[in-house]
């Protein structure tokens, strides 16, 4: 008998690439999200999920609930995060002994063998499908909350940057709707962040066809009118691009005392206005040959206007061409900071990036408009969640603190864990060879130093 065909006991495998190996699938509870018991330990800290959860009614007959509404968010959530971004994914993951562990809640004082399965696709998908048009409000409310109580001080300043994205859709969507500037099938959410916490503070979910702008000052009022009434002291700031330029826009920011820089395209009265700068500037390249950027700035008034703006122009040169990129503001300084400022909207760039590829906010493939509606706020939620544990590393784990999640991800969340009962306790042994097992103590010792406080 050949090697090849050496008899072996069932569950054995042998690798003919070196036959002093076996395999076998007698490892006993293991985990490859060792992480989880961060997350967890964050979760219990800040009373996320469970304050996410009391947003939500739950209809259901107590008598014939098995997995709490509170469980079912926190396993989506930490799914989510993990990178588990389908329902589908629960099917596989409600057997895993540490999602078990830490999804339960606290009070459910359990032993593995008596553990019942987590929620599967259809139920989580029962919980998405239930959620309607006036919940919406009080649900998308929960993001400003983990700004607002996130803040251990009131904070000088806060500037809100506003952004779209395309998020294509492949299958019957409601209100899933072809846009001709993306040139795609899709729905068009609008997202708001605030620049220093990083922390998203509106989710928005609207038809596929409709303006980058459509309906932002619905949205953008009540968060600018909460921010006022809890930091009235605060100075607030307007930065969006050139899709958010109209008059309705400048008007409001005005009466409501806001600053703002947003862009606006060009045109040929703009261009006149810039044409004595543009020569100079022309001229003085074709002196020197080097590359240039220079900043001005003029009053403007389009017939739209009911009065003359500041525009501040950039004019950059170099041997591939010209860029002239234009900005309205109400902000005093010279153009150069102003510019700036406004370029550094770009962050807001990166972390819709984020939270559409990172935790894959792009997954609306619920039929009902309402139920993609409310995953793009689960998926905003494991977002903030995140940007909220990242915030708690800042003192002992720095490098970590403006990681992405899938840094973190490797780092810190997919680790080996070997889970092992005895009479008294839960032991769950994470590889010894891990070598990241430094950030992962740090993080640890950040986590159980901080003081409980309310995201909600």
């Amino acid at each position: 008998m050949s090697k090849d065909n050496k008899k072996s006991d069932p569950g054995q495998l042998l690798f003919s690439f070196n036959e002093s190996i076996t395999a076998d699938f007698k490892g006993g509870q293991v985990s490859s999200d060792g992480g989880l018991l961060l997350l967890r330990e964050f979760d219990k800290k800040i009373s996320f999920i469970k304050k996410l959860s009391t947003r939500i009614q739950d209809p259901r007959n107590p008598l014939f609930i098995v997995h709490e509404q509170e469980e079912i968010l926190r396993q989506r959530i930490f799914q989510i995060i993990l990178g588990y971004e389908d329902a589908d994914d629960s099917d596989l993951l409600r057997h895993d002994p540490l999602f078990q562990l830490t999804v339960k809640n606290e009070k459910d004082k359990f032993r593995l063998f008596d553990v019942k399965e987590l929620a599967s696709q259809p139920t989580i998908s029962r919980l998405e499908n239930r959620i309607y048009e006036d919940e919406m409000g009080c649900l998308g409310n929960y993001l400003l909350d983990n700004y607002i109580n996130s803040r251990e001080k009131a904070p000088k300043s806060i500037v809100l940057d506003l952004d779209s994205t395309d998020d294509p859709t492949h299958g019957n969507q409601q209100l899933s709707l072809y846009h001709g500037y993306y040139e795609e099938t899709m729905y068009h959410p609008l997202l708001i962040y605030e620049n220093e916490s990083k922390l998203c503070l509106g989710a928005y979910l609207r038809p596929g066809n409709v303006h980058t702008a459509d309906n932002v000052l619905k949205y953008l009022s009540p968060i600018v009118k909460r921010l006022k009434t809890v930091f009235s002291e605060a100075e607030i700031t307007i930065r969006a691009d050139a899709g958010f330029s109209s008059p309705e826009m400048y008007e409001f920011c005005e009466e409501e005392n806001l600053r703002y820089a947003i862009g606006i395209a060009s045109n040929n009265v703009l261009m006149k206005c810039t044409k004595k700068y543009l020569s100079k500037a022309r001229k003085q390249f074709k002196k020197s040959g080097k590359a240039m950027c220079v900043y001005h700035s003029f009053k403007y008034k389009a017939e739209s206007w009911n009065k003359q703006r500041k525009v501040v122009v950039k004019i950059e040169i170099t041997e591939h061409g010209e860029d002239i990129r234009f900005v309205v503001a109400n902000m005093k300084g010279r153009s150069k900071p102003i510019y700036e400022f406004y370029g550094e909207r770009g962050n807001c760039e990166n972390q819709i990036k984020e939270t559409k590829n990172g935790f894959k906010a792009d997954r609306l493939s619920c039929h009902r408009f309402y139920a993609n509606y409310f995953r793009l706020l689960l998926h905003a939620c494991a977002y903030n969640f995140i940007s909220l544990f990242k915030a708690s590393l800042k003192e002992r784990n720095p490098e970590l603190a403006d990681a992405q999640v899938d840094t973190l991800r490797l780092k810190l969340f997919k680790v080996g864990a070997w889970i092992k009962e005895t009479t008294r306790r839960i032991w769950v042994h994470i590889s010894s060879s891990w070598p990241f097992r430094g950030l992962f103590e740090q993080a640890y010792l950040s986590i159980r130093a901080l003081p409980a406080f309310s995201s909600a």
